[in-house]
């Protein structure tokens, strides 16, 4: 796992929870994803990111997503503002009203 706080949290909900399950004898699924609306932009990226962001219900566009100020692995009360995650793909920008793949921390969130 990363040395970040943050990043050791996600990578193990991604990863390491999914392997224990395996390792249990319990059938791997995808993570559950929603559309959600993009309250903020962001640049292209090199590598798949996961940013944390917490939902709040807008008139126009139903939920969206709203980006925690500080985005650094390192600021674990980050994990606890959250709803969940946008998942940003290799190659892809986020851009401000258009859909974004959001994956809720908690259950039964949606």
């Amino acid at each position: 796992l990363p040395g970040n706080p943050v990043s050791s949290y996600i990578v193990f909900q991604l990863l390491g929870v999914p392997l224990l399950q395996t390792l249990q004898g319990q059938n791997y699924s995808e993570p559950v994803s929603y559309p959600v609306t993009a309250a903020f932009n962001k640049a292209e990226v090199t590598r798949e990111e996961y940013i944390r962001v917490q939902l709040a219900i807008a008139d126009d566009t139903g939920l969206q997503a709203q980006l925690f100020d500080n985005q650094s692995s390192g600021v674990t009360s980050s994990l606890s503002w959250a709803h969940g995650l946008v998942r940003q793909r290799i190659g892809t920008a986020i851009i401000q009203g258009h859909p974004v793949e959001f994956l809720p921390l908690h259950d039964g969130l949606l």
